[in-house]
């Protein structure tokens, strides 16, 4: 389950700090009974295997299922197994062992970082298991290669391989089996950001499951459509599903499941602010949890709580969650989780201004992930060495086998050679003849082919410059979708609220702007004037959203003929949305926007400025990310690039943070736009 896999980083056991002793037998027992099992499984098996009377497609088929049992616990061991399983399959011609040991040792590789290798094994697989006329199999295999394309980032074969798969599940009515391939599609699609798409495919689960009645299916997609919905920020509908599955939870007596339904409720009350909310939904779910004694993930919900207390203000209370977290880690052994444990109780205590407890604490969050990094390098090195000696011996090998390759071939070739100058000398005179024909046809076809090469490389330029001329039209094309999927938003937000007024006078002007836009699709530049009523059209919409928390104003200097300069459609929106969104947004009041257009020379000047809260403010308040670009920016900087590909003037963008008395005070976009662009 995705939702698992993104919220539990690692399912272990974690101990009361306070009841280590009384739990310490059970604690013990817990990480120990999976190895036990696996090992009782592994005996049984080989004790199978041993048997002198056995069949050898059944040994075939013991191999594989130990290759299954272990490929997570061991999976070199496991890759052994499943080697084991091809070369006896292959040596009896047993097919479908054969095609399902392939598929083993492909998901062998994955696991232990080989994709290539893997990928090999698996479209291996693939004929034999056509020939063996095992669907079932074939389509795992199938949706197997789909999950490597897409570690590998390779995401159209990815989607081409997953599709594959669900056509071949469908046609033989696996149940089983479609939720895998429909699952597979609606994460695929939600990592690559593309919503819609994963929520049809959780959709289509959701249907299966009904018809099927499998209420732990239908608490599994609700959690999943839940957590779509959380990434698209539309927190209502996410609420609802959390709900929903919750209610399931319920209904199955699932009481760790409830526990993470809480706990997925509280983030989504943490995402919007609503601290206390979220801090009785976590409380309930860190009581559930020590009821049934159920601490999967705790050390990571301990911090979370802590960490959420300290923006809140509350440091005073966010201590013991964060102390408890960072004991919980150290008894577990659980060192990744104890790093950001002891970060949080560091700042935690700095914000209580007990300095030398923050430094204290500091150090041994640094000294812990120091030595998590050496033991990662020591790791890949150990790992590089392994390889570097097998490709070593694998040379040595292919040396040797190639000489004595050579001396056979040397052999028989001494044998022919009395032969072939023999029927040399009787042809030499007919083959002058052929080689001055062929000489004269070769010399022809050089110069047709040259003629040829000119064709096709002047296509080839016409096929570039419309190349180029297309991609800045789909660029443009991805910006239009999301300029009105916000004044969408807008819309949506009045509807919500029940402003009727509000909402029809929105929409009169969002009618307007949606006009604008499709009169303007067709064309790549725009005269000035066109742009300004469009902004003029943009900047009412979002004040009316936000409830005029802000006023603008637009400024032309006189010797800019605006109906005769001209400027790619679209070009100065993006960066007055971004002064709107993540500036003036989060200003209760007093906000103001100034766009300002002046010519100097041959270039016209255009300075956004607002004077919201500034770059670094807004990125703490959308979650810290440094790296992060706002789509609508980034959309028009690979048009720009594209543009000033083109021409000889370029235009240009410089982005500078307004500071007043040491802190954040706005920001200002400089664009410089030639008042001429080339045909």
């Amino acid at each position: 389950m995705l939702k698992l896999s993104l919220k539990i980083r690692n399912f272990q056991y974690h101990p009361h700090p306070d009841d280590l002793n009384r739990r310490a037998p059970i604690l013990l027992l817990v990480l120990l009974a999976p190895l036990i099992v696996a090992a009782q499984i592994e005996d049984s098996l080989t004790a199978v295997l041993e048997r002198a009377d056995l069949p050898d497609t059944v040994k075939v088929n013991v191999l594989n299922k130990l290759a299954w049992e272990l490929k997570h616990k061991t999976p070199a061991k496991a890759l052994e197994y499943a080697t084991d399983a091809i070369a006896l399959a292959r040596e009896i011609g047993y097919q479908k062992g054969e095609g399902e040991a392939l598929s083993q040792a492909g998901i062998c590789n994955t696991i232990m970082g080989d994709y290539t290798l893997g990928l090999k094994n698996f479209y291996t697989a693939l004929p034999v298991l056509e020939a063996a006329g095992d669907e079932r199999l074939r389509a795992n295999v199938l949706n197997n290669i789909g999950n490597s394309h897409q570690l590998r980032g390779n995401n159209d074969q990815a989607h081409l391989f997953f599709h594959r798969a669900l056509a071949v599940r469908r046609k033989l009515g696996d149940v089983t089996a479609l939720y895998a391939s429909l699952n597979s599609l609606a994460l695929f699609f939600r990592q690559l950001k593309q919503y819609d798409s994963a929520i049809h495919y959780f959709h289509e689960y959701e249907n299966l499951a009904r018809t099927q009645g499998d209420l732990q299916k239908l608490s599994v997609v609700s959690n999943n459509l839940g957590l779509t919905f959380r990434n698209q920020e539309a927190y209502d509908s996410a609420l609802m599903f959390f709900q929903r599955a919750m209610d399931i939870k319920q209904v199955l007596g699932d009481k760790p499941g409830i526990a993470l339904s809480l706990r997925n409720i509280g983030d989504v009350h943490n995402e919007r602010g609503e601290y206390k909310k979220a801090l009785a939904f976590y409380n309930e779910s860190l009581s559930i949890r020590e009821a049934i004694g159920y601490n999967l993930g705790l050390t990571v919900l301990l911090k979370d709580m802590a960490e959420m207390l300290r923006r809140a203000g509350s440091a005073r209370e966010a201590l013991p969650y964060a102390k408890r977290s960072v004991a919980i880690a150290q008894e577990s052994g659980m060192k990744p989780e104890e790093v950001g444990a002891l970060k949080t109780l560091s700042s935690i205590y700095e914000e209580l201004r007990d300095y030398n407890q923050s430094l204290k604490v500091h150090q041994q969050y640094a000294m812990l992930k120091d030595s998590l990094l050496d033991a990662e390098k020591t790791r890949q090195l150990s790992e590089l060495q392994v390889k570097y000696e097998t490709e070593q011996k694998e040379k040595e090998l292919l040396a040797k086998s190639k000489a004595i390759e050579l001396l056979e071939v040397r052999s028989v070739a001494e044998r022919r050679v009395r032969i072939s100058l023999l029927i040399a000398f009787l042809f030499m005179a007919g083959m002058v003849v052929v080689l001055y024909k062929r000489y004269k046809l070769k010399k022809q076809a050089q110069e047709e082919l040259a003629r040829k090469n000119l064709e096709i490389a002047n296509k080839n330029r016409e096929i570039e410059e419309a190349n180029k001329e297309l991609e800045k039209r789909m660029l443009r094309a991805q910006m239009d979708p999301h300029f009105i999927f916000n004044c969408l938003n807008g819309i949506q937000h009045f509807i919500t609220a029940n402003d009727k007024h509000n909402a029809l006078r929105y929409l009169s002007r969002f009618s307007q702007l949606v006009r604008q836009v499709l009169e303007n699709s067709v064309n790549t530049i725009v005269p000035l004037a066109d742009e300004l009523r469009l902004l003029e059209l943009y900047i009412e919409l979002e004040a009316l959203r936000f409830g005029q928390r802000f006023e603008h104003e637009i400024a032309v200097d006189p010797e800019i003929d605006i109906h005769n300069v001209e400027v790619p459609f679209l070009l100065l929106q993006p960066y007055v949305e971004n002064a709107i969104q993540h500036g003036l947004r989060h200003r209760p009041a007093g906000g103001r926007l100034s766009i300002s257009l002046r010519r100097s020379g041959t270039n016209v000047y255009c300075v956004v400025e607002d004077n919201g809260v500034g770059r670094n403010h807004a990125r703490r308040l959308g979650g810290g990310r440094s790296d992060h670009r706002p789509r609508g920016m980034a959309l028009a900087e690979q048009r720009l690039t594209l543009l000033n590909k083109k021409q000889s003037r370029k235009t240009l963008v410089r982005i500078e943070d307004l500071n007043e008395s040491s802190r954040s005070s706005g920001t200002k976009v400089i664009i410089t736009i030639p008042d001429q662009y080339d045909d």
